[in-house]
């Protein structure tokens, strides 16, 4: 069962493979400008002069935008002008706030902030705030001190992650995100997540693998009270299935601990280091890859 699992996983990382082959990503604003009208998804590595940007405006088809390696500390202001973008993706910049011009984004739909370490979260959230359309949100891989205790999260979100962000504390605003249904904390430093979270009555999918700390037996009583959870990935845990089959009673969420099974969500992928093998105990498993939890409805 484990060979077949891996070939599984090869399997479908050869499809995501033909279909992101499919999708047309140019890197260079140079190759881009000779496709201008059917430019939809573009990436920026080490953007020198902004001015740059300005031939932006020649791609008006242009959806996804990635910016990496930029070091202004203040997002660049000429994209608040391309409200056609959905997605929007910063990764390993310096930058500390956005311009309150982005507010003009009304057709964001996902935006991702990846190892931008100098976010002033407070801020950023202050004006992602005020995008009408947004619904998934990314912020991975801030510095060892950061606290998201304070942070008022967009109302409207249906995906957030957290993952890979050293959290030793639940951020308690997640919980007034009522259409919440995909929320990724995965590899963070929690001991315990508020029993409130089963309360969450959109909430279907959570990652919670990579959780060293955790108390699984508080973690595992409190998800299994909720009435709509269905899937829950604990790779890279050390926790005995053997205990989440003894939950078993009428209704049930899958609990899942292989990385081919996350690859099967369609919906949402998770930005995980695949070379880095997941820790459970497989052999609990008797070769499955996910086991059934039930949850008990009060």
């Amino acid at each position: 069962m484990k060979t077949y699992s891996k070939l599984l996983l090869v399997f479908l990382g050869l499809m995501a493979g033909q279909l992101h082959a499919q999708i047309k990503v140019y890197n260079s604003l140079e190759e881009a400008l000779e496709h201008a009208d059917s430019v939809e998804y573009l990436e920026i590595d080490h953007l020198e002069d902004e001015d740059q940007l300005k031939v932006l405006t020649q791609f008006p088809r242009l959806k996804s935008l990635k910016l990496s390696n930029y070091h202004g500390t203040e997002a660049p202001e000429f994209l608040s002008s391309l409200t056609q973008l959905s997605e929007l993706q910063f990764v390993n910049d310096d930058i500390v706030s956005l311009p309150q011009s982005y507010s003009k984004l009304v057709n964001l739909e996902k935006i991702e902030f990846l190892y931008d370490t100098h976010l002033d979260l407070q801020q950023t959230m202050e004006v992602l705030n005020q995008l009408p359309k947004l619904k998934e949100l990314r912020i991975e891989g801030l510095a060892n001190s950061t606290s998201l205790d304070s942070i008022h999260f967009p109302d409207n979100l249906k995906v957030l992650s957290l993952r890979n962000n050293h959290l030793r504390s639940f951020p308690t605003g997640i919980l007034d995100i009522e259409q919440l249904e995909v929320l990724d904390i995965g590899d963070n430093y929690f001991n315990q997540l508020p029993k409130s979270l089963s309360a969450m009555k959109s909430l279907n999918t959570v990652f919670l693998d990579q959780q060293p700390l955790l108390q699984f037996n508080q973690t595992l009583e409190t998800l299994n009270k909720s009435s709509c959870l269905r899937s829950v990935y604990l790779g890279g845990n050390h926790l005995s299935p053997n205990n989440l089959s003894s939950l078993s009673q009428k209704h049930s969420y899958e609990a899942i601990f292989d990385d081919s099974s996350i690859l099967l969500n369609t919906h949402y992928k998770p930005h995980i280091d695949w070379l880095v093998p997941f820790q459970t105990d497989m052999d609990h498993l008797n070769g499955e890859t996910s086991i059934k939890v039930n949850i008990n409805k009060r």
